[in-house]
Formats: C-alpha cells, sequence, structure tokens
C-alpha cells in the first residue's frame, strides 16, 4: 500500500471540493434554458369605429455565441404576418443587446432617446407563463416560435406612390391587419393603411361619406388624411383641402367574404412644411372590411 503524505491529501482533497463547487455553479452570462426562446402576449385593443380589435406583442430572447461586441444575449421584437397569421421578427430598430443572464433578472439595453440606457429586467415562470417585470417589457407571455400560427390569417394589401416612392403596407406589425376599412354607418366608410418603415411610418386614411356599391367616389375636403410618425416624433397631420382633390373607385365589393379592392390618388397639404402640396397616385386596395 501506498501512503501519500498528509499535506499532499489536503490539498487534493481541498481541490476535489473547489472543482466540485465549480460544477455546480453555472458561469457568469448563460441563460437558462426557460428563459431563451420565443414569447408574445395578446392585448385586446378598444376601438372606436369597427377595426382590429387585438394587439399581439413580444420578444425573441436569444443567446449569442459570437456577437462581434460580447453580448451574451439578444432581445428582438417579434410581430405578426398577417397575411398567414405566424410569429415572426419584426423589421425593427428595437433590438437591444443583453449584458447578463441572471437567475430571476436580465440585465440589458432599454429603449430612450437618444440613445438606450442599460438597466434590470426581472422575469419569474408560472407555469407555461412568462412574466416580465421591466422598464419597457411588462406583462405575462406565453411560449411560441417563428413561424408558428396564433392568429386566423387576414390578407391586406395597399399600396400607393408618393414622389417617386412606392410604399405599401408593412407584412409583419404587432397590429394585423395593418390596412382594413370600417363600416361606419350603412353609408358611410374609412379606408385605413399603416406603412411602416424602420425609423418613421406613415398613415394614410380615406373617408367615403356616401358609399353605394362600386363606382368612383370624390375625395373632398378633409376626406383624405395623411400622416408621419417617428419613434419619438409626430409630424402634423396633412388633409386634403379642396372638394375635389382626388377620387377612390370601389372596383369589387364582396358580401359573402367582406371584402372591397379598388384604387385611388389624391393630393393633399402638407401643414408646417416647405412642400405645400403632395400627390399620392396609383394607389391600390384589396382589403378586409370591419362592421
Amino acid at each position: 500500500m501506498i501512503y501519500l503524505p498528509f499535506a499532499l491529501y489536503l490539498l487534493l482533497a481541498l481541490t476535489g471540493c473547489e472543482n466540485s463547487k465549480q460544477s455546480d455553479t453555472p458561469p457568469n452570462n448563460t441563460p437558462t434554458n426557460d428563459i431563451v426562446g420565443v414569447w408574445y402576449q395578446v392585448d385586446p385593443v378598444n376601438t372606436s369605429v369597427p377595426a382590429p380589435n387585438t394587439r399581439y406583442s413580444g420578444w425573441s430572447i436569444t443567446r449569442n455565441t459570437d456577437d462581434p461586441d460580447g453580448a451574451p444575449g439578444t432581445i428582438h421584437q417579434i410581430g405578426i404576418r398577417g397575411n398567414d397569421g405566424t410569429v415572426e421578427l419584426m423589421d425593427t430598430p428595437f433590438t437591444y443587446k443583453i449584458h447578463e443572464f441572471g437567475e430571476g433578472e436580465i440585465v440589458m439595453d432599454f429603449p430612450s432617446f437618444p440613445r438606450p440606457y442599460t438597466g434590470t429586467m426581472k422575469y419569474s415562470f408560472e407555469g407555461d407563463l412568462l412574466t416580465l417585470d421591466g422598464p419597457n417589457n411588462k406583462g405575462q407571455f406565453r411560449r411560441t416560435q417563428l413561424g408558428e400560427v396564433v392568429t386566423d390569417p387576414l390578407i391586406a394589401n395597399i399600396e400607393y406612390t408618393m414622389e417617386g416612392e412606392r410604399l405599401v403596407n408593412p407584412p409583419i406589425a404587432n397590429m394585423t391587419p395593418t390596412a382594413y376599412i370600417s363600416r361606419i354607418s350603412p353609408s358611410e366608410l374609412r379606408l385605413f393603411g399603416n406603412f411602416g418603415e424602420v425609423d418613421s411610418e406613415y398613415d394614410v386614411e380615406i373617408h367615403i361619406p356616401d358609399f353605394d356599391g362600386p363606382g368612383t367616389y370624390t375625395i373632398g375636403k378633409n376626406e383624405g388624411r395623411y400622416e408621419n410618425f417617428g419613434i419619438d416624433w409626430i409630424g402634423p397631420k396633412s388633409v386634403t383641402t379642396a372638394d375635389s382633390s382626388g377620387f377612390i373607385t370601389i372596383d369589387t365589393y364582396d358580401v359573402d367574404q367582406n371584402r372591397i379592392a379598388g384604387t385611388f390618388g389624391f393630393y393633399l397639404y402638407l401643414y408646417q412644411d416647405s412642400r405645400g402640396f403632395i400627390e399620392l397616385t396609383d394607389g391600390r386596395f384589396d382589403l378586409p372590411l370591419f362592421e
């Protein structure tokens, strides 16, 4: 039998304890499998006219293995692709670094103007629900995955040209659909379209006060509206100022499917803008009707 000196035996014992302690403690910045994934929530929205009344929001929380800045994780905003009802990453500037994963909390960047700030978001689990508690991320979220269908698809397409640029409604957003027609009364319709970009969005509205089936209607004073806004600013509203500012043509009105399709074009006055009048041309739409 070989006898080890007592000092050497003690050294080996202490080393084994230290190694055991290290193996039981996950290294810093290693996320748990629970928090990493795609999460979404559904919130009701109050509307004054018939319109989409559900908002979908959420986050894709990922771990990074090759981030050039060394950030251990990323949080990216998700939305719904309206034409097929699936969860997808949104094309927005809202992608934030996770600086540290901790037990029950994440140290991350939060949106703020003019630049993000670093803070802590706490999280906890209750069954299959994730609860987030941070400055811009609150509420309970359900686990999903990119490409999963979470709502019925509702196809909505609208586009137009303004100052040589072709604009279309975004395919992925928190509200779906991003364009639609509301029936205000039996003879009154309102077309609404949202046109999103990375750093700004545009809303277009057309009011038809005397709807009576397919045909061409004049867009009169205050019956066309255009608004531009961004992450931290809202531009002045622009409206049609003449009794005959343009037209909207209803080509098809499908009563069974509650859909309306057609074309439009009009000009309006940009308040507090040196351009004065602008024109929206070659507008086309095929939209659901909310009643």
